[in-house]
């Protein structure tokens, strides 16, 4: 399986967020990402795919399969708050076992962008 890199990866839209003095805060960006049989084995995304330095929150947004329709996907984040973040996910097949997937992750990320 092959690992998660900027190929892989699809910005859907990006927007800054500020403070109430108006100054820049972080980028809020959706990202559609394409999975080649991942999530089992190689479900790391690193910040840097991303086009972030660092990442302070993520979020599933929707995941849709091109296989077992039974594949449940979850993202997290590892090492919250450092330079080096990753975003983590991981799915299971219907028997609750970890499952490598094919399809497509669509996730919301918030951090400072490169």
């Amino acid at each position: 399986m092959a690992a998660i890199t900027a190929s892989n990866v699809t910005l859907l839209w990006d927007y800054s967020v500020g403070s109430a003095s108006n100054k820049r805060v972080g980028s809020r960006r959706f990202f559609s990402i394409a999975l080649t049989t991942q999530g089992g084995t190689a479900g790391d995304i690193p910040a840097s795919v991303l086009g972030f330095a660092q990442i302070f929150s993520v979020q599933l947004a929707y995941f849709l399969t091109a296989g077992s329709a039974n594949a449940n996907v979850g993202v997290t984040l590892d090492t919250w708050g450092t330079s080096n973040n990753i975003v983590t996910f991981t799915a299971i097949d219907g028997s609750t076992a970890i499952a490598n997937v094919t399809g497509t992750l669509v996730v919301e990320v918030f951090g400072n962008p490169t």
